[in-house]
Parts: C-alpha cells; sequence; structure tokens
C-alpha cells in the first residue's frame, strides 16, 4: 500500500480570538483519496495508524495506547492506569467504556474537576473507576505522561466520537469538483485517530461555559494528509507526542473543544487541548520536574469564548 509522504516541521499559526464549540465530539482525518477508497478506514484502526507512523516519521515508535481511550457518557475518556479515568468536565462522570465493549463504574466521590492557579476551575477532570481484576482494563498498562512537548513535534488525537463522511466537501463549479474544502460528520461513533504536525501554545485561557477556564496548547487542520481534527464526542480524547529523547509517546493533554460550531469541520479549524503539564501536581503519574504553569482564571488577556454543545444537538443536514 502506497502512502503518502509527510513533512514533520513546525507550522506558523496565528492564534485570535475564536468562538469555539465545546466538544462532547468525533475524529476527522484528512486521508488521501486512495487511502480513503482502499483502506477500510484506515483512520479507525490501530493498525492503519502504526502504519502511517512506521512509513512517514523517522524514529517515531510505534503508537502503544489504543486500547486506552474509550466512551464516558458523549464524550471520551482516557485510561491512565491505576483505575484513573480523565476526561473533559463538561463531559461528566459516567461509566467508563472500552472498544471491546466492556463497562466500569466509577466511584462518583472520586470526581475531581482540576483547578487553576487561583482556584477556578478548569474543562479537566479526573475519576476512578473500579477495575475487576480478570477485566480487560486490568490488562492495560500506565499511560506515561508528559509535563511538556515541542511545538514542532507531531501531535496525535484520538477520540472516540462522531466520525467522518465518505464524501469530502468540495469546492464546484457546473459539476465539477476544483478542491476539498472539508468534510461532513456523521453521527457514528468510533474511536479514530488524526496526526498533526505541529501545536500552538495559547497565552489565553479557553472558556467552555460554566466558568470553565483552561490552560491549552491548539492544533489547526491542515491539508496535509493525515492531520486531524476533533469533532462531536471527542471530548474527553486524548492528544500524545512522542519525545524523541526518551523515544516513547507521552500523553500531554486532554481534547474539550474545537472552533466549528456546525457539523462540518473545514481546513483552518482548530482543536483545543487541556495542556496537562499545567495541572501536574493535581494529576497521579505526572512527572515531578513539570514546570508549565496553569495561568489565573483573571489573567490580562481575554478567554477564547466556547460554547457547550450537546452530541444530541448536532445536525449532519
Amino acid at each position: 500500500m502506497q502512502l503518502f509522504k509527510l513533512t514533520v516541521r513546525s507550522i506558523a499559526v496565528i492564534i485570535i480570538a475564536l468562538n469555539v464549540g465545546s466538544t462532547s465530539f468525533g475524529m476527522v482525518n484528512n486521508l488521501p483519496s486512495s487511502q480513503a477508497a482502499k483502506s477500510g478506514h484506515v483512520e479507525r484502526q490501530a493498525e492503519g495508524l502504526n502504519r502511517v507512523i512506521s512509513s512517514e516519521l523517522a524514529s517515531v515508535g510505534a503508537f502503544p495506547y489504543w486500547k486506552h481511550v474509550g466512551t464516558v457518557g458523549m464524550g471520551s475518556g482516557v485510561y491512565l492506569g491505576d483505575g484513573f479515568v480523565l476526561t473533559s468536565t463538561h463531559v461528566g462522570c459516567y461509566p467508563f467504556c472500552l472498544g471491546d465493549g466492556t463497562h466500569y463504574e466509577p466511584d462518583y466521590a472520586s470526581w475531581t474537576v482540576l483547578k487553576n492557579s487561583d482556584g477556578s476551575r478548569s474543562d479537566l477532570a479526573l475519576f476512578r473507576v473500579h477495575v475487576p481484576a480478570s477485566s480487560s482494563l486490568a490488562k492495560l498498562g500506565r499511560i506515561v505522561l508528559g509535563a511538556s512537548h515541542q511545538a514542532d513535534s507531531p501531535v496525535l488525537l484520538l477520540g472516540n466520537g462522531y466520525t467522518q463522511s465518505e464524501q469530502p466537501m468540495t469546492f464546484s463549479i457546473n459539476g465539477k469538483a476544483f478542491g476539498v474544502l472539508g468534510y461532513r460528520i456523521e453521527p457514528r461513533r468510533n474511536t479514530a485517530w488524526g496526526l498533526n504536525r505541529a501545536s500552538q501554545e495559547l497565552d489565553q485561557p479557553v472558556e467552555t461555559g460554566k466558568a470553565l477556564l483552561t490552560h491549552c496548547f491548539t492544533t489547526q487542520f491542515d491539508r496535509t494528509f493525515f492531520a486531524g481534527q476533533a469533532a462531536d464526542g471527542d471530548s474527553g480524547g486524548a492528544a500524545f507526542a512522542y519525545n524523541l529523547e526518551q523515544h516513547r509517546w507521552e500523553l500531554v493533554g486532554c481534547i474539550i473543544a474545537v472552533s466549528q460550531q456546525r457539523a462540518n469541520v473545514a481546513f483552518g479549524n482548530h482543536t483545543f487541548l487541556g495542556e496537562l503539564g499545567a495541572y501536574a501536581s493535581q494529576i497521579p503519574g505526572m512527572p515531578a520536574n513539570a514546570t508549565v504553569g496553569a495561568m489565573a482564571a483573571d489573567s490580562q488577556k481575554a478567554p477564547i469564548q466556547a460554547h457547550p454543545a450537546s452530541i444530541t444537538a448536532v445536525s449532519t443536514k
């Protein structure tokens, strides 16, 4: 199977005040047309992801954490290990469901919303689940957490939300397609990935409703093949970066919001990711030398406003 070459380089991104929709959302992947037709949905396969990594990204190892991402209510969640699940605060505390169909009941009393330096609430939360000794969840190891990552390193997004339509949105004149503008979202949930070439740190918090302010970084959905953008149902999903020095994938962020507000994803849209390093002291297993500081809610810069969206309210017409 021929795969298209990716160039790993820093991509300049200009961030402005955006109205963003919080994503209880699914993943959209800019597949090459040949891949979309022949791959059997490579964007929904762990094997497909690792084929792309092996072929396209030099010195980057295989991705080991596919099974750690599951469903929490109308959003997603990430199993960290030792019974802890990471999700977005606006998703809520619900049973954690793996891709094999197994469900794990939460300890509702363990629900913890991560706090900013001034005590305000973020859109990141943790809870514990009951893990039977013989269960699928008990067989999963702990995820390696990363306190920081390089802006020019690839960021892997992984969520369990709505997926894209088979047909992209195109610009046409007299029935002739001249270019792909983006993709439509369809209300079918599935675990899916997107591989972005770079990310941008934000110096202003992202607000996702109910006074939730979160220190974030962002990725941009561009025309590079296999680039990803979160969509309905991906809130609480994962953002991983590859640590070249340690030769390993690390969980560095949690999907909380997107810039699109409709059932379409266009090139140029952004995914907003809660920066785990900013909340290091509140997350079990985070490296002790974490240095990213959580911003105060009363930052002088106005927050990027997000508009919460329910997965059941998304229209695909």
